[in-house]
């Protein structure tokens, strides 16, 4: 495929952004100190464009070994996969030069992030809480 324009790679690492930061098994990680996500961003958009012809199971297994190594993080709920297809989708869409459709999932991907985030909060304070008012 087609390597990216300059403006054509910044809408891409705004697309990588998009999906990352709407992906809760990332946005737990992140909010309980397990690393950034703007690393993740560039990590994965330099993977992207270093190589070409990547397959769906290679950008998967990257993701996955991110998420291990530098968030000590398994992500076991099955999202993974539907992440990898985002990002590898939106990849060939901007290669494509299909940028309006690219520009309106990261649209999509913006509202649903303000919509609403995940919010984690260990078992055991909520269990102290609990018996600290009887």
């Amino acid at each position: 495929m087609a390597p990216l324009a300059s403006s054509t790679r910044e809408l891409f690492t705004e697309a990588v952004r998009a999906v990352l930061e709407t992906w809760p098994v990332l946005q737990i990680a992140v909010d309980n100190g397990f690393g950034g996500a703007e690393w993740m961003v560039d990590a994965l958009r330099l993977y992207f464009i270093d190589n070409d012809e990547l397959q769906q199971d290679e950008v998967e297994d990257l993701i996955s070994d991110l998420m291990n190594n530098e968030f000590d993080t398994v992500a076991d709920d099955g999202s993974l996969p539907q992440v990898e297809q985002q990002v590898c989708e939106m990849l060939q869409q901007c290669q494509q030069d299909r940028l309006k459709e690219v520009r309106e999932q990261i649209k999509q991907l913006i509202q649903k992030k303000s919509a609403g985030r995940v919010k984690a909060t260990p078992a055991a304070a909520a269990d102290d809480d609990d018996d600290e008012s009887r």
